[in-house]
């Protein structure tokens, strides 16, 4: 039968206690004589009495000495502020610059730790700062430095949301830089807002801006709807309620119900407004401005995503390569039996083949039939007859004849603006001809 083994060290924590304030430096000290009584108490007396007799020893030891260094240290304290005051009026002038000096210093250093304690926390009142992403558009100019900025094509998120898995909802934002400020009137009041956004139902969804009055789910859903900041109710109306009033503006906006009403956006966030208003209140510009919006090569609305975890969100950016060009839709004049295009067909969002021999027309139907290019269409027809193809949407390839360009195509590409156009040639007598029209 195992003999048990008793243990016979002191409490843990008093003896921690005890080495804190008696620091044993492997010498005879308080701790090994306390050691010594408390394993005899243990043996004679048992366990229970040996701990209770440590405990009450180690707050006999303990409490003198931090009282001590209390009352010692408020001493020192009262002759260091004594020192400082009599060298004050000995010294003045050399005092009274130090005194300035550390004040200074430290206001500087209270206002950098609030700048830098501000800055850390800006747009995190959202509680999924860490996962909301806005889309910037880099331009590349050749011979200069790429030049950034926040605007998009409206039909950017949707594809995204669409298209990739981990974006989990976005919202489409349009500020004043597109539309100025308008005129707003209620009774006699009339005040030129500037301060408004123009956004989507997920707004609300995807930023945490807290709701006062109004469905969170139901808002920004028609047009005409309008949600204001607690602020601009107070501007317009007062103290009275403003759900269901309406403001009369100028121009094409019309009459703008309030639906909800919502707190000031916090000072850290980085929009600002006072009013949201619904995006399909620009139903009233009618259907040429969406169709302008939702153009590939437009910059016109701000888009914010919010991704599944943060980690998708960081990895995103490597996924996006070639992805205008992929939602660009693609024309091939002069397309031959589709040799150049079809091809690429699976990288693209759609493509045009147009080719005016019948033969070679058919030969590209075909290829398209055996490749499974479900986004392919075949015309067999003269280029110069399929002008409408053009357009400031789509990318343009163009492998003409000898002859070169019929001048219908190319006064239709310098009037519609395609994003991009392809000129391959076999004659470079009349491609360098072309491309001088082009660039005049």
């Amino acid at each position: 039968m195992k003999k048990k083994i008793l243990n016979t060290n002191p409490p843990y924590f008093a003896e921690l206690i005890l080495k804190f304030f008696f620091p044993d430096g492997g010498k005879f000290t308080t701790i090994g004589d306390m050691f010594e009584s408390y394993k005899y108490i243990f043996e004679t007396e048992g366990k229970w009495k040996a701990n209770f007799w440590y405990n009450t020893q180690v707050l006999k030891s303990v409490i003198p000495v931090f009282l001590n260094l209390i009352l010692w240290g408020t001493d020192m304290l009262k002759n260091y502020i004594l020192l400082a005051w009599r060298n004050f009026k000995k010294h003045k002038m050399h005092s009274s610059i130090n005194l300035i000096g550390l004040t200074f210093g430290i206001a500087a250093s209270i206002i950098i730790l609030l700048f830098t304690i501000d800055e850390l926390n800006f747009d995190k009142f959202n509680t999924k700062y860490d996962r909301i992403a806005r889309i910037i558009n880099e331009e590349f100019v050749e011979n200069a430095e790429s030049r950034r900025y926040p605007f998009t094509s409206g039909i950017v998120g949707k594809t995204l949301e669409q298209d990739y898995p981990e974006v989990e909802n976005y919202v489409n934002i349009i500020d004043r830089q597109v539309f100025g400020r308008f005129a707003t009137e209620y009774g006699d009041f009339k005040h030129y807002e500037s301060e408004y956004l123009i956004t989507q139902p997920s707004f609300l969804k995807i930023f945490d801006y807290e709701i006062i009055k109004g469905n969170p789910d139901k808002l920004l859903n028609e047009p005409n709807e309008i949600v204001l900041t607690e602020s601009a109710a107070n501007m317009f109306f007062g103290t009275d309620d403003p759900i269901g009033k309406v403001l009369k503006t100028d121009g094409a906006w019309g009459d703008l119900k309030v639906a909800g009403l919502m707190k000031d956006p916090p000072k850290n966030s980085h929009l600002q407004f006072t009013m949201l208003i619904s995006f399909k209140s620009l139903n009233a510009f009618g259907p040429r401005f969406e169709q302008a919006i939702n153009n590939w090569n437009a910059s016109t609305v701000k888009t914010y995503m919010l991704f599944n975890s943060e980690s998708s969100m960081n990895n995103f950016p490597s996924k996006l390569s070639g992805f205008v060009e992929k939602n660009t839709p693609l024309v091939d004049y002069y397309s031959g039996t589709g040799a150049i295009t079809l091809p690429l067909a699976k990288k693209l969002q759609s493509v045009l083949l147009v080719e005016s021999n019948p033969e070679a027309a058919e030969y590209t139907k075909t290829n398209i039939l055996l490749n499974k290019l479900t986004n392919c269409e075949a015309i067999c027809s003269p280029s110069e007859k399929m002008l409408e193809a053009i357009d400031e949407n789509k990318t343009i390839i163009v492998d003409p004849p000898r002859a070169g360009l019929d001048k219908k195509i190319i006064d239709r590409i310098i009037s519609q603006k395609p994003p991009r156009v392809i000129y391959l040639s076999c004659d470079l007598s009349t491609q360098a001809r072309d491309i001088k029209y082009l660039s005049e």
